[in-house]
Protein backbone atom coordinates (compact mmCIF):
# COMPACT_ATOMS: atom_id res chain seq x y z
CA UNK A 1 0.00 0.00 0.00
CA UNK A 2 2.69 2.49 0.77
CA UNK A 3 4.99 1.99 -2.68
CA UNK A 4 1.51 2.10 -4.51
CA UNK A 5 0.88 5.62 -2.71
CA UNK A 6 4.59 6.66 -3.07
CA UNK A 7 4.66 5.58 -7.16
CA UNK A 8 1.15 6.46 -7.91
CA UNK A 9 1.29 9.91 -6.65
CA UNK A 10 2.05 13.17 -8.59
CA UNK A 11 4.22 14.92 -9.24
CA UNK A 12 7.30 15.92 -11.01
CA UNK A 13 9.67 12.64 -10.26
CA UNK A 14 9.57 10.12 -12.41
CA UNK A 15 8.90 6.63 -11.63
CA UNK A 16 12.45 6.11 -12.31
CA UNK A 17 13.68 8.82 -10.12
CA UNK A 18 11.53 7.43 -7.70
CA UNK A 19 12.61 4.07 -7.63
CA UNK A 20 16.54 5.44 -7.22
CA UNK A 21 15.30 7.31 -4.25
CA UNK A 22 14.32 3.82 -2.77
CA UNK A 23 17.47 1.93 -3.97
CA UNK A 24 19.04 4.55 -2.47
CA UNK A 25 17.09 4.05 0.95
CA UNK A 26 17.45 0.29 0.71
CA UNK A 27 21.07 0.74 0.39
CA UNK A 28 21.51 2.95 3.04
CA UNK A 29 19.06 0.34 5.56
CA UNK A 30 21.12 -2.62 4.22
CA UNK A 31 18.19 -4.09 2.74
CA UNK A 32 19.74 -6.54 0.09
CA UNK A 33 16.03 -8.12 -0.53
CA UNK A 34 14.76 -4.16 -1.31
CA UNK A 35 17.80 -3.00 -3.24
CA UNK A 36 17.90 -6.25 -5.77
CA UNK A 37 13.97 -5.73 -6.16
CA UNK A 38 13.14 -1.64 -6.42
CA UNK A 39 16.98 -2.54 -8.63
CA UNK A 40 15.15 -4.34 -10.80
CA UNK A 41 12.70 -1.80 -11.14
CA UNK A 42 15.10 0.89 -11.47
CA UNK A 43 16.37 -0.92 -14.59
CA UNK A 44 12.94 -1.18 -16.26
CA UNK A 45 11.60 1.92 -15.59
CA UNK A 46 15.33 3.71 -16.61
CA UNK A 47 15.46 1.51 -19.12
CA UNK A 48 19.14 1.60 -18.02
CA UNK A 49 20.46 -2.42 -17.46
CA UNK A 50 23.40 -0.82 -14.86
CA UNK A 51 22.04 2.14 -13.07
CA UNK A 52 20.49 0.05 -9.97
CA UNK A 53 23.57 -1.27 -9.57
CA UNK A 54 25.48 2.08 -9.95
CA UNK A 55 24.03 4.08 -7.37
CA UNK A 56 24.19 0.92 -4.77
CA UNK A 57 28.07 0.91 -5.50
CA UNK A 58 27.95 4.91 -5.55
CA UNK A 59 26.34 5.10 -2.42
CA UNK A 60 28.76 2.19 -0.74
CA UNK A 61 31.71 4.48 -2.01
CA UNK A 62 30.27 7.57 0.34
CA UNK A 63 29.92 5.73 3.20
CA UNK A 64 33.39 4.99 2.56
CA UNK A 65 34.61 8.34 2.50
CA UNK A 66 32.36 9.60 5.66
CA UNK A 67 33.50 7.09 7.92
Amino acid sequence: MYYDALMLREGNLTKAEKEMIVVATSSANNCMYCIVAHGALLRIYSKNALLGDQVKFLLNQVKLVIS
